[in-house]
């Protein structure tokens, strides 16, 4: 058994609340919600999963390209999710479309992401990041019926140095 550690960043006003899933009381930062409204790389809207990054650096960084203003940096928290390697599936690079790395994001790797959630193969898929690909980036089914075998420890208050996302002169 090998545990693997990511993490999650969100704004600090979902950090507290929580829900439950198939009877498990879970973060609402792993319902998946925002990611069923708003679809994202790896799924279309309507399915939910959970974004997570392999490590602090890159977490910061998957959200810095998507917040307009650094004042909305200092409002974040983490979370630190571990689980064991057995209950991911990794997308090999061999794997990918051509265009998964494009932006907006293709309909090709939605359709890959909504083919997982549906067949529910495995709790987790490690796919590449598009920011730093050889660093990986864990998706998570919410709705899984292992998701009781993640250990999730946050929310931890973790306001992002707005220098990141500050244009020089």
């Amino acid at each position: 058994m090998t545990d693997i550690t990511a993490v999650r960043i969100i704004q600090n006003q979902l950090a507290s609340k929580t829900e439950v899933i198939n009877g498990i009381k879970v973060p609402a930062a792993f319902t998946g919600e925002g990611s069923r409204k708003f679809g994202g790389r790896w799924n279309s809207i309507g399915t939910p999963i959970v974004y997570t990054a392999g490590t602090q650096s890159l977490a910061i960084l998957e959200v810095v390209v998507h917040v307009e203003s650094e004042r909305l940096l200092e409002h974040y928290s983490l979370f630190e999710v571990s689980f064991d390697q057995s209950l991911v599936l990794e997308l090999s690079f061999d794997s990918l479309p051509e265009d998964w790395q494009s932006d907006p994001a293709a309909e090709s790797t939605k359709v890959i992401g909504d083919q997982w959630v549906k067949q529910a193969d495995s709790l987790i898929l490690q796919v590449p990041s598009t920011i730093v690909s050889d660093t990986p980036n864990y998706i998570i089914n919410p709705y899984h019926p292992n998701l009781n075998k993640l250990n999730i420890i946050g929310p931890i208050p973790y306001p992002i140095d707005p220098r990141i996302k500050q244009t020089r002169s």
